[in-house]
């Protein structure tokens, strides 16, 4: 990112922060909030003097513009916690917003009103694109993703014999799955490159295994490009690691059945989210972050996925990560009951099913990483919904 676009954008969360707490501590038209707010408002405008929208992902208190993290100060993560704190990961603002709009919104944020409300310029939700769509973020925002040739065996071995005990109903330490990721994340830190053909990961003879493996390097790769770093980034890795915890408690007949499931197959193998997360609650240390994300992997973007939740219900980002890269990868491995996909028709896939199965920007983001995508057009027909439980 360009440097004086960056000190522009920090410059206007300096001043958007600024204006919202004199406007709670005077009124929205006393003038330090009104200085403070012309001040966002002239920063504002010199952002767009480079590129005609921004689009803001917000993770805890990281702000992330255009692919590119920000360096993480008192501000960044007041901004973060003003849209998180009222369900919304994402903010799109184009550059024909008006100084009014704007305005409006520290308004809505003054009185608490729902901010999920489009103006014309500018779209807030939880990962809600406004106007047009546009492919993964390129040049300066551009993050290649670090190719993992080889697994750490003895990690791998520590994460196997996690699986061996939870399958006996034992409990597990978490520091072991910590040391796991932490290995992966300083392979993928040694190794260069673009990600490739994942079949290298396919060394291992248990499929529920070697998934939790491959969707772990997925979600490490997504977060890594987006400059998540320290805990949250092995928070992250963990999560993914567990996603699929409860398929454990599934009857292997069923998850290796060649073929359809029955209904009542159907039935039981919905019901894993919710059985991984509840036997994730009972162990100790095991992060928050990892049992919210067991829970919700599987909900779709527009929660018509599985298990039933409130249309009000906000899904953690690492969610989103992982709904991504279980897709991704489900659809790399060839199964009893259908063939592998190519890489270029995945990322087509992900595209054309963002705002609907898959978080938009995220989705978007895989699709450079994959580095098989070019444009959205080209995938128009293969797109391929996971309603049958691609993992």
């Amino acid at each position: 990112m360009v440097t004086d676009r960056l000190q522009n954008i920090q410059t206007f969360l300096r001043s958007f922060v600024i204006a919202l707490s004199n406007g709670r501590m005077y009124s929205l038209d006393h003038p330090q909030t009104e200085r403070m707010l012309a001040g966002a408002i002239e920063a504002l405008r010199a952002v767009f003097d480079q590129k005609d929208r921004m689009e803001m992902l917000l993770l805890d208190e990281q702000v992330v513009v255009d692919a590119v993290r920000l360096p993480q100060t008192i501000y960044a993560g007041r901004f973060a916690r003003e849209f998180l704190e009222r369900g919304c990961s994402h903010i799109t603002i184009r550059s024909s917003i008006t100084d009014s709009e704007l305005r409006s919104l520290v308004a809505m944020l003054l009185s608490e009103r729902d901010i999920r409300t489009e103006f014309a310029s500018a779209a807030f939700g939880t990962i809600d694109f406004g106007g047009e769509r546009e492919s993964a973020p390129s040049g300066d925002a551009e993050v290649l993703l670090p190719v993992l040739k080889d697994l750490p065996q003895a990690e791998l071995d520590e994460f196997r014999d996690i699986y061996d005990a939870i399958k006996q109903g034992k409990h597990f330490h978490v520091s072991g799955l910590y040391r796991v990721v932490k290995g992966l994340v300083e392979t993928f830190r040694e190794e260069g490159g673009v990600l490739t053909a994942l079949a290298p990961l396919r060394v291992l003879d248990e499929y529920t295994f070697t998934h939790a493996t491959n969707v772990c390097v997925l979600n490490l790769a997504q977060a890594m490009s987006l400059g998540i770093q320290g805990p949250l980034l092995h928070d992250i890795g963990v999560a993914a690691l567990l996603h699929d915890i409860g398929k454990l408690f599934v009857p292997e007949e069923i998850l290796n059945k060649p073929g359809r499931l029955t209904e009542s197959e159907w039935k039981l193998m919905r019901e894993h989210p919710v059985r991984g997360a509840r036997y994730l609650l009972q162990n100790p240390g095991v992060p928050r972050l990892a049992v919210v994300t067991a829970f919700e992997h599987h909900l779709k973007y527009d929660l018509s996925g599985y298990p039933v939740v409130a249309s009000s219900w906000k899904q953690n980002v690492c969610s989103h990560m992982t709904t991504i890269s279980d897709y991704f990868d489900a659809m790399r491995t060839t199964r009893s009951y259908r063939p592998s996909r190519q890489k270029d028709l995945i990322s087509a896939s992900l595209v054309l099913l963002a705002g609907t199965e898959f978080h938009p920007f995220l989705a978007r983001n895989m699709a450079k990483l994959a580095g098989t995508f070019e444009k959205e057009s080209a995938g128009q027909g293969c797109a391929e919904s996971d309603t049958e439980d691609p993992a």
